[in-house]
């Protein structure tokens, strides 16, 4: 009980002391704010970025265009041969059911098409079915919700038939029907070929004829134009009209996949890898012989590598910003411990522990890191939707969006640093806590110490390895632009980034150990005019720099950063620019390609080459096209020297050229 009370009085007096210094709790939450997002934002726009270069990736993979987070599973009765309805229901089941359980992603929705093997067309009043008087192949076929997704050109949907005797309505899409002329009304014989068993023969009746609403809709796991040859019947056709006349009547079973991964997060590949071996090895007991015929997840581990590697990278390029917010919240910290030092004393004077002092310093950043941290990560994860428009620097007029997912790994980052952000507000609590009324005073008697890092020559050490750093660069050739070498490159070699910014810290250091010299001779220069003021102004800086240093040495690092983040970018622009017009050579490349002498149409003597191009003047006349020019590139080979040397010939028209390069 009596602990507890001591709790309540700590927490008390930490919130009596925040509310009588709201300058400093402000500052404090604002350091602390900025330190969550400057941790945060580099996993979250690392995993934003790797997460729409992956669902791009996939989507560009796929000719059909199919969702990213698209499974397809497949049995191929061709292959393994044909089986029956009842067959394939476990794997149909298992898939729409458990399926994304063990993936670990919602289902969106999931299609089923079964085909039937191939049967010939012909006639109904034909009695002859030899020779090639057929009027072509079809199977029949169905697909799940396909009539929400179709609009009939003419005709209805069919209806269900009471037997497999009478005639069998169908539905034909409109590239089958322009091309047979088939209409709505008429019946054809589909004569079973009996590759597999023997079975009836049916009698198909067009009920309709249609055409896609849509062909981009996510839906369509094969373009429409792959339903040209197959005559659809609705579901309860094919289980119970047609599956028990004909036997081993599923020739080909797809089931179509597509789950919501707008959540997907480097934590989750593992058992989104191992969930669809999972599913693959079950379908596969299931209905033997089937298996994935797309699959996402392979992908996965290029992703997390991605993500990981960008990470690192991001996080190497924003060590000076984060040690710099860092520093700033000690800078607080250190302030605020400086005001209440007095006030520690005489609590220490007057009985308290140093157990209370430094509870009450760790409750007071418990506090104000619960409060930052939630600013901060609602900040961090808008500045990732920032970041993700950005086209240049400090440009956001890109179109682009990336996702906003709070990863872990984003969460473990804040609270990091939080937890740094912590020990940096409790180690001078800690410091203070040892002194009561008579040893802080005395303390405040005494000739200060030069800072720790100036007794340990820190300051030096650095100078050294950045001047060893500028010296590895220029063995590597890294000041000078190859095509060969990547150590010019600072996505490739983040040395060029970091020296830099390890120099203007080190610098910046040098400076606040030579300040107090330089006030002193600034000083002594000063005693030789009549300036009293000025004399006693500079004396006191010279005197007391630990007042001022840390605050100095903030702003001449965001200076100094700022200063070379935005040349740097402006050179990487430059650069892009410079490079992407050597490549293109203008605004606009048109190639014009010659004629193919192999093809349709008449043939072309293979000695003559023949070129067909259009006059500049018709590129200039098209919109916002102010001039043009012709340049002819072409492969090289010639002998010099009794070597044979490959080269580029490029011709150009020199009264054209000149206004376009």
């Amino acid at each position: 009980m009596r602990l507890l009370l001591q709790i309540a009085a700590v927490i008390r007096v930490t919130l009596k002391r925040l509310r009588t210094q709201p300058g400093i709790t402000l500052a404090s939450i604002a350091g602390l704010t900025v330190a969550v997002v400057l941790m945060e934002i580099v996993p979250l726009y690392a995993d934003a970025i790797n997460f729409r270069i992956l669902e791009e990736q996939l989507a560009t993979l796929d000719e059909n265009r199919r969702p990213p987070w698209s499974y397809i599973y497949t049995y191929i009765g061709n292959w393994h041969g044909d089986v029956e309805w009842e067959t394939i229901q476990p794997a149909r089941e298992y898939l729409h059911d458990q399926a994304g359980r063990d993936l670990g992603l919602p289902l969106d929705f999931m299609v089923q098409h079964v085909e039937t093997a191939t049967f010939r067309l012909f006639p109904t009043d034909q009695t002859s079915y030899s020779g090639n008087d057929d009027l072509g192949y079809a199977s029949l076929a169905t697909t799940t919700d396909i009539e929400e997704h179709i609009q009939l050109v003419e005709g209805a949907l069919p209806i269900v038939p009471n037997s497999a005797s009478g005639p069998i309505e169908v539905l034909i899409s409109a590239t089958f029907a322009a091309e047979s002329g088939w209409q709505v009304g008429e019946q054809y014989l589909m004569l079973n070929l009996g590759r597999t068993v023997d079975g009836p023969n049916f009698i198909a009746q067009v009920a309709g004829i249609w055409e896609p609403r849509d062909a981009a809709e996510p839906f369509w796991f094969y373009g429409p134009n792959a339903f040209d040859d197959l005559f659809l019947v609705p579901e309860e056709t094919f289980a119970n009209v047609i599956s028990p006349v004909l036997g081993d009547e599923v020739n080909f079973v797809l089931w179509y996949l597509v789950m919501d991964g707008s959540n997907v997060g480097t934590e989750q590949i593992d058992r989104l890898v191992s969930g669809a071996a999972r599913i693959e090895r079950t379908v596969d007991v299931l209905l033997p012989e089937a298996s994935s015929f797309i699959a996402p997840t392979n992908n996965l581990h290029f992703y997390r590598q991605a993500v990981a590697e960008l990470s690192l990278l991001l996080f190497s390029f924003n060590v000076p910003t984060i040690w710099m917010t860092l520093a700033f919240i000690g800078l607080v910290a250190g302030l605020a411990v400086s005001q209440q030092r007095n006030e520690i004393a005489i609590v220490r004077s007057r009985g308290g522990t140093r157990a209370q002092v430094i509870g009450m310093a760790v409750v007071e950043g418990i506090l104000l890191g619960l409060m930052a941290f939630v600013l901060g990560t609602i900040l961090a994860l808008w500045l990732t939707q920032l970041l993700g428009q950005a086209r240049s620097f400090l440009d956001f007029s890109g179109s682009a969006t990336v996702r906003m997912n709070l990863t872990r790994q984003a969460v473990y980052a804040g609270i990091l640093a939080i937890g740094l952000a912590l020990v940096a507000r409790i180690i001078p609590a800690i410091v203070a806590s040892q002194h009561n009324i008579i040893t802080y005073k005395q303390e405040q008697a005494r000739s200060t110490a030069p800072p720790w890092w100036q007794r340990a020559w820190i300051d030096l050490i650095l100078v050294a390895i950045a001047g060893y750093g500028f010296y590895v660069l220029q063995q590597q050739g890294g000041l000078t632009l190859s095509e060969t070498s990547t150590t010019a490159d600072p996505f490739q070699n983040p040395l060029l980034l970091l020296l830099p910014a390890l120099t203007i810290f080190a610098l910046t250091l040098l400076f606040l150990r030579l300040i107090p010299w330089l006030m002193q001779l600034l000083g002594w220069l000063i005693a030789q005019g009549n300036s009293i003021s000025l004399l006693q102004a500079v004396r006191y800086l010279a005197r007391t720099p630990r007042y001022y240093t840390t605050p100095l040495g903030l702003l001449v690092l965001t200076v100094g950063l700022a200063v070379f983040t935005a040349s740097f970018a402006r050179t990487v622009d430059l650069q892009l620019y410079d490079q992407s017009f050597y490549q293109i050579g203008a605004d606009i490349n048109l190639v014009t390609v010659p004629p193919s002498p192999i093809g349709f149409g008449p043939q072309v003597n293979a000695d003559e080459l023949l070129f067909t191009f259009l006059p500049v003047t018709a590129y200039e006349r098209l919109p916002a096209v102010e001039h043009a020019a012709r340049v002819g590139s072409y492969e090289l080979q010639s002998q010099v020297d009794g070597r044979q040397v490959d080269g580029q010939f490029i011709g150009v028209d020199p009264a054209e050229f000149h206004q376009v390069a």
